[in-house]
């Protein structure tokens, strides 16, 4: 039996209330080949750029949706995701060829390119919110995929896989605890300022003084504030 998963991408405000296309030029870079032909449905020509519709969200919507028929276990779809389509161009011009057999490095199997009775499989779903009517849902958001299961086991080996991965430094999925690239940045700051002499804190301004008394700190000690916000 297949693996089939959602997934999903919240769109920025510009491209919510915009028409938006697979072939658009600002996809020319990063668009995925469409590949009719990996299973096999080679039996006659399609013309795909027939087949691919304008989308454009309902009012309300922020997110785009697809179906992904084959393979959406964490370790082969997981890992095409937040390896291959690991910016927001990317990955809306994936979601935007549709509904799809497979996803794999640098193509989609997409409906849209088979000879098939699949009318009511292809266009990307407008919605609310992401949307989990299979077995795993991926969603883009905040610059990576992030990852959601039924299966609560399979979420945490799909973590150990790509902690394990030789690539790991390189995916930036939000819910692999590995760090965007502004978390990277501030962390290489962070190390550069300490590695010079600098310290790194935490201040806390106006703080209860029942906290200072947890903490055994005289009345009269002056580590204590004189500007504390009182405390209900």
């Amino acid at each position: 039996m297949a693996t089939r998963a959602n997934v999903a991408i919240l769109l920025n405000e510009e491209d919510c209330k915009s028409v938006l296309n697979f072939f658009d030029k600002r996809f020319d870079e990063v668009r995925p080949e469409i590949d009719p032909s990996y299973w096999g449905c080679t039996d006659e020509e399609v013309n795909i750029k027939e087949n691919i519709c304008d989308i454009k969200c309902k009012d309300g919507h922020k997110y785009l949706q697809i179906y992904v028929h084959n393979d959406g276990y964490p370790d082969d779809l997981g890992y095409f995701l937040t390896k291959y389509y690991d910016t927001y161009e990317k990955a809306l011009a994936l979601i935007l060829a549709g509904d799809t057999s497979a996803v794999h490095e640098a193509s989609t199997v997409a409906y849209v390119g088979r000879n098939e009775p699949y009318a009511t499989r292809v266009l990307p779903k407008s919605c609310e919110k992401p949307e989990c009517h299979e077995d795993y849902l991926y969603v883009f958001n905040y610059n990576a995929f992030s990852y959601t299961s039924k299966n609560v086991e399979e979420m945490h080996k799909f973590i150990e896989t790509i902690l394990a991965s030789d690539n790991a430094k390189e995916l930036g999925a939000t819910t692999c605890g590995i760090k965007t690239p502004e978390q990277k940045l501030e962390s290489e700051i962070s190390t550069i300022l300490t590695s010079q002499g600098m310290y790194e804190i935490y201040t806390y301004n106006f703080q209860s003084p029942s906290v200072l008394d947890k903490l055994n700190i005289p009345a009269d000690s002056e580590l204590r504030p004189n500007n504390h916000v009182p405390f209900a």
